[in-house]
């Protein structure tokens, strides 16, 4: 764990604490109530093993373990916010305080150690900066200098910052200041931007927008358009009466002080919660939870919600709560934290049960603690007169038993650090890794130094990705950077950088683009890829990962989201990602990248880098002006190479950008010769002569949008234009208009020819406010018609043909809510195509009609809830040269609970239910006079029910049984059907200390072969007391099929136990885990064996500077037949002593 820097430590502080008692500086608050945070702030944050608390009596830490309070000493302000970043705490109050979370050694800042202001009031990290919003202006935190930068001009009072992207933006009374990371310059926002002024209370930060709340609008900013929007209110909720708003994930909850609202973000069609009624009668305070289960902080105490099962807890003074009066809630590993008065309350979800209090009125004042030579947590160090020595880091012996034989090993670990006057020399040495010993060192100096950076050290798998020669080329190597010039406040910077690399290329970067086939497995060029590295986008527009399946190991691509199989050839998808060499794969290479800044406006870098095989160098520079809210940029570029195999090449390009008012334009120009190359093969792999030119014209205004394109790209294969015209436009919330179109011309060997496409649409919301006349709670349309003409050369039987494909499309999607227990979800998509190939009989037709219909209705009945969804589709293909291809697809869905009111009350979570669940498919698919027939069904049927203390669930029948018949052109047919049952039962038993869960699995598999499996599992937890848990566990197979059974039954007897407070706050755990095994199979295998494995733990920790650690582990295996076993035990020792 760090703070800031591995080895950096601020000194601005250090020498100037401002000591206010706890009672003064509450006093101080609550005499300036207009300073109090308006914000849901955060209190409580996890991090070393803790729960750390903000309080108005300061900062207090709680072990989960041990269950106890403790008190972060040198804490001495009432803390408003708590924050954690990389490992290091930051303390939002009357100024800030930081420090490492596992060390301490607690910093402070103030008004007169670099912020503009005493009192906070918000603070985000990003790009390498700590940025912060005071009373009295904004600063940001370099952790390299050490020091505070106040933003030029930015001196109000600001109640909220967000980072979004290249832009910091701070809200404030009245005003909103952006500034720009890119160009160090900020800027302050007014209505020609397309925002509505008024006093801002805080920002709210949503997947892609960024929300700023207003006293009478909410102004919101898309990271995506970089466009503004505005909108009046929130599902009728007057932007000053908003209290909060949480976002869970998929919905949006708006919190006053009379009323729950929520929607599904995007649409921002708010609607009363659904079980409004539940919470008549409570004052909700704050909202907290996520996946279907919420926690509602109100003064009769906290309000569980669990919505998938519709049923509700009070957790109040009857069973434990020692103040029903909340005022906050929060949830931290299974614990949720309650702040009342002058207290904390902790409930256990997982022991249902009360943890110790915090009683803030019964801690006493904090002690003070002063400048001290000793080897304390941060290790061995000390100094005086501004200086600081420090050396921090860790010895292990370890040795290792296998049977007889051992093998000892040693790991060092040393993190030497100096600093005198703000400047820091420090310095790294690891030799955990056998096979490479890392190492490093590195000088920072301050901002007048002319020396401001010196690193060197070798790295493993980090990653270059400034270099137009490299691309995002990931290496491992030697790495060394110096950089030389002082560095004047946020403007006018003069620096001169040299880095240089040695070393060998580890993943090179590429791209892969494919045109939509529908809802198949799409394969990548390569496989093994760098985890972490990909991103797809669908025609230029970058999807979230929850919307495919990436396999790094095979490279396959898979689409998860509802409409992926409309994707078409009309649909471009591009995969940009790293994927890893062979070990013998990699190219050694040196090389470096000089960088010369001129302030601001001029900038410029040379890089070279070579190989035994390949030398290229590039040239590139930067050139920006502007001034009164205009931004102007030109960047040319120059490259050369020269290789072994393709001679010598050039490549230039040169940008430009634009800005002023509301109208924007951009474009560049790219030049490639045949005989280029790169080391990344990314950036040549089209290969050959290639130009491309592209520029965009833009006006922005308010709710309305207009861009023009155009884009020139030429190559070996051809010359390609393409024109766009794109147009926005939004009415508050309840209207947004678009339309889009595009024209793709290619000349040459392409085959793609010409493409003409046109798309508009439109969403229209009505909310109760406007249909209180019929009664509706939300009434919604959205639509959106494709029309797109592709002509190209498409290869049929051999011979190249010209081919037209004309497409139709128009997709119709319907909200509506006739009251607040009914809601319906119809859409509606169709799809033609007509497909005019030269020299056919008759031209091709493909259709899809496909309808989706969700809903469900609350209380149709007392106490009854019905959920339903059905699916529909039908295609029909009829295609040139004999192929056919007709394919039917229903899917209906039904669920229903029954809630017993009275039960309700007594047993809050009581309920039952049934699903129903059927699909069938039938298709024809072929060519000429082969073709197959395909049809079948599946469903599931299931039972459930249960409370909060037992829960049954029971599906009877999960069944799918489908019949394939393939015909050849002779007449000759055959086919296969393939059967298969499955039913499985959960039992869940839950009592004070302890739970039970049983789960029971049956398959049945009929196909060439009959195969019965039966899978029970049986787990028993028990906690005797804090510290101490015991496991039991069953798991078992029973195989039958017609070539042999198998038999298979593993128990398992884990327990755990730790011992605290042991020798000066050390402490022990003892871990085990117990397993035989039976297994027993026959048919041509025949085994039968008999195993036993057991797993030991032991950890002791002495002060948290010596840590001893035994790992056992044991495994024998009888084999029955044989009569003969096996055994093998490991053993491993290791003595640690950290400093």
């Amino acid at each position: 764990m760090r703070l800031l820097n591995p080895n950096i430590r601020a000194y601005a502080s250090r020498t100037v604490i401002i000591s206010l008692s706890a009672l003064f500086a509450i006093c101080l608050i609550n005499c300036l109530p207009a300073l109090a945070l308006e914000r849901k702030s955060e209190w409580t944050v996890s991090a070393a093993g803790y729960i750390w608390c903000g309080t108005e009596a300061g900062l207090f830490q709680f072990d989960a373990v041990e269950e106890t309070w403790s008190r972060a000493q040198a804490v001495d302000i009432p803390v408003e916010e708590v924050k954690l970043w990389d490992g290091s705490l930051w303390l939002g109050g009357i100024g800030v305080m930081t420090a490492d979370s596992e060390l301490g050694d607690w910093l402070r800042f103030t008004s007169s150690t670099g912020l503009p202001g005493d009192h906070y009031r918000a603070l985000e990290f990003g790009d390498e900066y700590y940025w912060i919003a005071t009373d009295s202006g904004a600063a940001r935190y370099d952790p390299i200098l050490e020091e505070w930068e106040r933003l030029s001009g930015a001196d109000i009072q600001f109640n909220d910052l967000a980072v979004a992207g290249r832009y910091v933006f701070f809200a404030g009374d009245g005003q909103i200041y952006r500034f720009d990371r890119e160009y160090e310059n900020g800027v302050f926002l007014d209505s020609t931007d397309g925002i509505s002024g008024g006093r801002y209370r805080w920002i709210e930060e949503l997947p892609g927008e960024l929300w700023f709340i207003g006293e009478e609008a909410i102004d919101i900013y898309s990271t995506d358009s970089r466009s503004w929007t505005s909108i009046p209110s929130a599902g009728g909720c007057s932007p000053g009466e908003i209290e909060q708003i949480f976002n869970d994930g998929d919905r949006l909850w708006i919190l006053t002080d009379d009323e729950v609202k929520w929607c599904y973000w995007r649409g921002r069609d708010f609607q009363p919660f659904p079980r409004e009624d539940r919470l008549a009668g409570y004052r909700i305070r704050e909202i907290a939870g996520s996946g279907g289960v919420y926690y509602f902080a109100t003064d009769r105490g906290l309000l569980i919600y669990y919505e998938n099962e519709e049923k509700w807890e009070l957790i109040d003074q009857s069973i434990g709560l020692e103040n029903n009066d909340l005022m906050r809630a929060a949830v931290v590993s299974q614990l949720v934290f309650l702040r009342s008065n002058q207290m904390v309350q902790i409930y256990s979800l997982s022991a249902r049960r009360f943890l110790p209090s915090l009683i803030l009125k019964d801690m006493g004042a904090v002690s003070k603690s002063g400048r001290r030579w000793s080897w304390d947590q941060r290790g061995l160090g000390g100094g005086a007169a501004g200086g600081d020595v420090r050396l921090k880091g860790n010895y292990s012996y370890i040795r290792q038993w296998e049977e007889a034989d051992f093998l000892d090993r040693h790991r060092t670990q040393l993190y030497p650090a100096g600093k005198f006057s703000g400047r820091q020399a420090s310095g790294f040495y690891d030799n955990t890794d056998l096979d490479k010993i890392i190492y490093g060192a590195s000088f920072r100096g301050l901002r007048e130094d002319n020396l401001r950076r010196a690193e060197y050290g070798n790295r493993v798998n980090y990653t270059l990705n400034n270099s137009r020669l490299l691309g995002e080329t990931t290496v491992e190597g030697v790495q060394s950077v110096i950089e030389f010039g002082s560095r004047s406040p946020l403007r006018g910077r003069r620096a001169f950088k040299l880095e240089g690399t040695y070393g060998t290329t580890a993943a090179y970067s590429a791209s892969d683009i494919f045109f939509g086939q529908g809802d198949i497995l799409y394969a990548l060029s390569h496989g093994d890829l760098l985890p972490g590295s990909a991103k797809v986008f669908i025609n230029g527009e970058e999807i979230p990962r929850t919307d495919y399946i990436l396999s790094n190991i095979t490279g396959t691509l898979n689409f998860a989201f509802p409409g992926s199989e409309l994707l078409d050839e009309n649909d471009k998808i591009q995969v940009d990602y790293q994927y890893l060499l062979p070990e013998e794969g990699g190219i050694e290479f040196a090389g470096g990248d000089l960088t010369l800044s001129q302030g601001d406006n001029f900038n410029e870098s040379f890089s070279y880098y070579a190989t035994d095989t390949l030398n290229a160098g590039r040239l590139a520079g930067e050139i920006r002006c502007g001034s009164g809210g205009s931004d102007f940029r030109f960047i040319p570029e120059a490259a050369f190479s020269r290789s072994d195999t393709s001679g010598e090449g050039i490549s230039g390009r040169g940008r430009f950008y634009g800005k002023t008012g509301n109208w924007l334009l951009s474009g560049g120009h790219l030049f490639r010769d045949a005989e280029f190359n790169s080391f990344d093969p990314a950036l040549t792999e089209f290969g050959g002569l290639r130009r491309e030119t592209a520029a965009q014209l833009g006006y922005e205004a308010g709710g309305f949008a207009a861009y023009a394109d155009y884009s020139f790209q030429a190559g070996e294969y051809g010359e390609e234009n393409t024109y766009k015209v794109k147009g926005f436009y939004s009415q508050s919330s309840n209207l947004s208009l678009f339309t889009k179109a595009a024209v793709r011309i290619a000349d040459g060997d392409s085959l793609q020819r010409g493409h003409r496409e046109m798309n508009f649409g439109g969403n229209f919301i009505l909310d109760d406010n406007a249909l209180n006349i019929l009664n509706f709670r939300r009434f919604e349309i959205y639509s959106e018609m494709k029309l797109s003409a592709t002509d190209r050369e498409y290869p049929l039987n051999q011979d190249s043909a010209q081919t037209q494909i004309d497409t139709r499309s128009l997709y119709l999607r319907m909200m509506c809510s006739p009251s607040g227990k009914v809601n319906l979800t119809p859409e509606l998509r169709l799809i033609d195509k007509i497909r005019a190939v030269d020299g056919a009989d008759s031209d091709p037709f493909i259709g899809k009609t496909m309808f989706r219909g969700t809903g469900n209705v609350l209380d149709a009945l007392p106490g009854v809830r019905h959920y339903f969804r059905w699916n529909g589709e039908y295609n029909r293909d009829k295609f040139a040269f004999g192929k056919r291809d007709v394919y039917l697809y229903k899917e209906g869905y039904f669920s229903t609970e029954f809630l017993p009111g009275r039960w309700r009350e007594e047993f809050s979570s009581f309920n039952f239910g049934l699903t129903f669940y059927r699909s069938e498919r039938d298709s024809l698919k072929g060519v000429n006079d082969d073709f197959t027939e395909l049809w079948g069904e599946e469903g599931e049927y299931s039972f459930f029910t249960g409370s909060d203390i037992l829960r049954v669930t029971v599906f009877p029948a999960a069944d799918w049984e489908f019949t394939e018949v393939m015909t050849s052109s002779e007449g000759e047919s055959w086919g296969i059907t393939s059967r298969r049952f499955q039913s499985q039962s959960t039992v869940w038993w839950k009592g004070d200390n302890s739970q039970v869960a049983a789960r029971f699995y049956y398959t049945l598999d009929r196909a060439l072969a009959q195969t019965v499996t039966y899978n029970p599992n049986i787990e028993w937890h028990y906690r005797w007391s804090k510290g101490f848990l015991t496991r039991f566990s069953m798991a078992g197979t029973y195989k039958d099929e017609e070539s042999g059974d198998e038999i298979y039954i593993a128990p398992s007897v884990y327990f755990d136990r730790y011992f605290g407070n042991f020798l000066r706050n050390g402490a022990i755990q003892l871990r085990n885990d117990f397993r035989p095994s039976y297994r027993k199979t026959t048919g041509i295998y025949k085994i039968r064996q008999a195993g036993l494995a057991n797993a030991l733990n032991i950890d002791i920790k002495l002060s948290g500077k010596f840590i001893f650690r035994l790992i056992s582990s044991y495994e024998y295996t009888f084999d029955l037949e044989a009569e003969e076993g096996d055994s093998n035990l490991e053993t491993e020792v290791r003595a640690t002593v950290k400093f």
